[in-house]
């Protein structure tokens, strides 16, 4: 038995997609991936869902100082899209902070934490994800395993 069988016999995930799980969408990013990565990523993300929350951390170039012109811009596009949420780091922080600042900041019991450098190409992958959230969720809870979900 695949654990894919395993996790749908033993927890329950929601049928109804009207009953999606609220979730946090967390996303790292840091200027030279603007354009190519995050301005993209974040448009199919609204494209997709307009109702989950997004937390950006935004983190800042090693050994330099925070640009300026690529502050202003973010902020830009981010104002122009809903429930985004950006928390900037001025100088170059690990992954880990930013990840754990997103975590910190969610106001969802489930995150999904995603790095600015991938596509989302299934219409139905957030609703796939939200699916897979056990219907019996309550609450802030441990991290439960789902197997990877292909999107």
């Amino acid at each position: 038995m695949t654990l894919a069988k395993i996790i749908q016999k033993f927890v329950p995930c929601r049928q109804d997609p009207e009953a999606l799980a609220p979730i946090t969408i967390g996303i790292t990013t840091f200027a030279a991936r603007f354009y190519t990565y995050f301005a993209p990523l974040l448009a199919r993300i609204r494209e997709l869902d307009q109702q989950s929350e997004v937390v950006v951390a935004i983190n800042g170039e090693h050994q330099q100082e925070f640009d300026e012109n690529y502050r202003a811009e973010i902020l830009k596009f981010i104002a122009e899209q809903p429930r985004v949420y950006p928390v900037f780091f001025p100088s170059f922080r690990g992954l880990a902070k930013l990840w754990n600042t997103v975590v910190i900041h969610a106001s969802q019991d489930y995150i999904l934490m995603l790095n600015d450098d991938l596509s989302i190409t299934a219409a139905d992958c957030l609703e796939k994800i939200k699916l897979h959230i056990p219907a019996t969720a309550t609450g802030r809870s441990p991290s439960i395993s789902l197997g990877r979900i292909f999107c």
